[in-house]
């Protein structure tokens, strides 16, 4: 079997439990009912704002490493609920980060400082497009273009670290990582916690990617991403990266763990 087919293969499975566990909290969810009993016996009336509770999202820990003025270097990071891969080709993630988490000040600054340094004349709501009343076709057109360009760009390609940007690893977590988890989702609303000593582990780190502390196991999959377009959609900013590289799990790893992935169904509701 060649590589591509046994990463297929493993993609599979993974995507096969995932959707079993999904299954069996929706068969949770639905009253008893006899199999032809309409839709309202079936179904009761939820609060939309709180339909997340009822949605499965795999678990994932974004990591990087900060540069403070007065306490050196910091390795920061937060237990991300809310992602998804965007795009393939090229590859895109998107994560979205509450403003009330510090880590969405890392990234802000991240994404400016990538916006500047590839010579785009804004401030610092660069390329920070809000939904609701005040878009339309042509700023719409406009967050796409300067979306395009941006992904199209040699340096989001190759991924090399640009003066005063920051790269962020990106790991999706085994079902054994909860508590792991549970410490990177600690709050840090204005200042840098050294999650990975406040874990109690030590970062891991790719060759060719000192800056980027990554976990350093029971994890499915590791990303390295750089930030390059934001848009605020309500309560949350969803960031859009480029991912520069991507990293699998040895047989031996994936020997050591569970093989499910930890699932969030928000406000730190995990399960396996």
């Amino acid at each position: 079997m060649s590589e591509e087919d046994s990463d297929i293969k493993a993609a599979i499975e993974l995507r096969e439990a995932f959707v079993s566990q999904v299954a069996e909290f929706q068969a949770a969810a639905v009253p008893a009912s006899s199999p032809g009993a309409p839709f309202a016996e079936r179904m009761l009336p939820a609060r939309p704002d709180m339909c997340f509770l009822r949605h499965a999202y795999p678990v994932a820990i974004m990591t990087y490493a900060l540069d403070h003025p007065k306490r050196g270097r910091l390795l920061g990071g937060l237990t991300v609920g809310w992602s998804m891969v965007a795009s393939r080709a090229p590859p895109v993630l998107s994560v979205a980060i509450s403003p009330r988490r510090f880590s969405h000040n890392v990234l802000l600054q991240a994404l400016y400082a990538y916006q500047h340094v590839r010579g785009h004349n804004a401030g610092s709501a660069a390329h920070l497009h809000s939904t609701g009343s005040a878009s339309g076709p042509s700023s719409s057109t406009s967050s796409l273009d300067s979306l395009s360009s941006a992904l199209a760009s040699p340096d989001a390609a190759s991924g090399e670290p640009l003066p005063g940007c920051v790269r962020f690893g990106f790991s999706t977590m085994d079902a054994d990582a909860r508590q792991l988890a549970a410490v990177f989702g600690s709050s840090t609303l204005s200042r840098v916690d050294d999650k990975f000593a406040k874990a109690g582990i030590s970062p891991a780190f790719a060759d060719g990617y000192p800056d980027v502390p990554l976990v350093p196991s029971l994890s499915h999959s590791t990303l390295i991403w750089v930030p390059i377009h934001a848009r605020v959609v309500g309560d949350h900013t969803v960031f859009m990266g480029r991912i520069v590289a991507a990293f699998k799990p040895s047989q031996a790893e994936n020997d050591r763990m569970s093989g499910k992935p930890l699932l969030s169904y928000g406000v730190k509701m995990f399960s396996s």
